[in-house]
């Protein structure tokens, strides 16, 4: 069991330390990590987001107790992280939203979907496309919310509530899930000569973008606040699947696939998007960043863990 659940996490994480590794020994230049990720985030993703929602059969089971159990576990888990960093280390209101926000942001696209599909096949991605389609607009709405209660500047509120949702509607990932969707719901398909290079670009999404994330942690800086770094870090990687557990097994109905879906995908390490908003009110950043990296490379563990635990079988391994 234990060599499965290897197999399944290892190739995910592996990729990600060959980027970092190979800025880390010149192989190439740390500067090449933005046109990876560009790619990645602009190009291979959207198209991987939206040929698999445009094919996804939305008649599987309802996914709103699941949905429910991950948001209701990602809001107790900012509000955790949000109250360790003001109570417990002391930091201004405005920073512990700051750490709060990484608490909550799972890392749902770039690791949950890999290791998702290779621990439980394809049948098993409905509840990662449904976390996905609205991780964005929940995390920051939530996120902004609190910073704007937390901040002086009330007058802002709205100024920022229309600057992120014009930033999230003309985001290249909403708007391959939002065509995928008008696809999925009208029943039209693309001409094969269109279909096959949206596949291949498809093909190359998941792996330029680890690598890319390799990359970009590198370029990181380790913030010396280590046990606020660990605090966020347990929060996110073991109390999150926890709540999320708990709730869609004991509150909630929720089929099997998606509690697989929900809980792998509670179970991921923050992702680079808790430095964006950091960067976003500029505040805490190189804590922020570091504990990104931190999470990052100890999900190697925490994750499979959670995959043993949800009796993952590597069935496309």
């Amino acid at each position: 069991m234990i060599l499965t659940v290897l197999e399944i996490v290892a190739p995910v994480f592996l990729v990600i330390i060959i980027g970092y590794t190979s800025v880390c020994l010149k192989v190439i230049d740390g500067t090449v990590g933005t046109g990876i990720t560009k790619f990645a985030q602009q190009i291979a993703l959207p198209c991987l987001l939206f040929i698999n929602i445009s094919e996804i059969d939305l008649s599987h089971s309802s996914p709103i107790g699941m949905l429910l159990s991950f948001y209701i576990g990602a809001t107790i888990c900012m509000l955790l992280g949000t109250s360790a960093a003001y109570f417990i280390f002391k930091l201004s209101a405005i920073d512990s939203v700051v750490l709060g926000f990484c608490a909550l942001f799972s890392n749902a696209l770039l690791l949950g979907l890999p290791i998702t599909d290779r621990a439980f096949a394809d049948n098993n991605l409905f509840g990662n496309y449904s976390i996905i389609a609205i991780h964005a607009p929940f995390c920051y709405l939530l996120g902004i919310t609190m910073m704007e209660l937390a901040a002086i500047e009330k007058n802002s509120f709205n100024k920022i509530i229309k600057k992120i949702f014009k930033n999230i509607i003309s985001n290249a990932l909403f708007i391959g899930i939002a065509v995928g969707l008008i696809f999925n719901f009208t029943g039209l398909k693309l001409p094969i000569y269109l279909k096959e290079p949206v596949i291949l670009l498809s093909s190359a999404a998941i792996p330029a973008a680890l690598f890319g994330l390799g990359i970009v942690l590198f370029q990181y800086e380790f913030a010396d606040n280590f046990k606020e770094i660990a605090v966020i870090a347990i929060i996110s990687l073991i109390f999150h699947p926890l709540i999320v557990y708990l709730l869609a097994t004991r509150t909630f109905e929720v089929s099997t696939d998606n509690l697989n879906s929900a809980v792998i995908t509670a179970a991921m390490a923050p992702g680079v998007n808790a430095y964006l908003f950091s960067v976003l009110y500029q505040r805490e950043s190189s804590l922020i960043t570091s504990t990104v990296l931190f999470s990052t490379f100890l999900a190697i563990f925490t994750s499979s863990a959670w995959l043993i635990f949800m009796g993952a079988t590597g069935d496309k391994i």
